[in-house]
């Protein structure tokens, strides 16, 4: 039976959480346990309604509340600017699927939605890292790469 892909809750998000950590893990990136786990939990309870948030995973068929694939599309509202008339900027994250249920077509579903809804709420640029593993998918759906270095700037006390 395959997974059926879905409209994510809030009540999803420990496992969105733990499947984020298996990315992160495939992808050789430190894990670390802490307080971002809770902060990404009520981050789901408060952002999923707002209409800048959407949550898609694929329910495992054979395991009760747990889930094998998982997307998230984020609307950013930035200063528009000539690359971005409308200033809205869509972000992938989290974009994952466990081993054993790749080459399905679930996380080519998901981004599918994700490419619609963006289009629904007018997002003309949509920005996303990628694991190598996953560059042909995103390349098929007509992504390319940037052509800038990503830098970034961690603000401590």
């Amino acid at each position: 039976m395959r997974p059926v892909v879905r409209e994510g809750t809030a009540d999803d998000a420990r496992e969105v959480i733990r499947l984020a950590k298996l990315l992160w893990q495939d992808m050789q990136l430190p894990l670390q346990a802490g307080e971002w786990e809770d902060n990404a939990a009520e981050f789901f309870r408060g952002s999923l309604d707002g209409g800048s948030v959407r949550l898609l995973v694929a329910d495992d068929p054979r395991t009760p509340n747990a889930i094998v694939a998982t997307g998230i599309g984020l609307i950013h509202q930035q200063s528009p600017a000539y690359w971005l008339p409308n200033g809205k900027l869509g972000y992938v994250q989290w974009f994952y699927t466990v081993p054993e249920w790749r080459k399905q077509g679930l996380a080519s579903e998901i981004l599918d939605d994700l490419i619609t809804w963006f289009r629904r709420n007018e997002v003309i640029r949509v920005h996303l890292h990628s694991a190598r593993d996953a560059v042909a998918l995103y390349e098929a759906k007509g992504f390319v790469p940037s052509h800038h270095d990503n830098y970034w700037l961690e603000i401590s006390d």
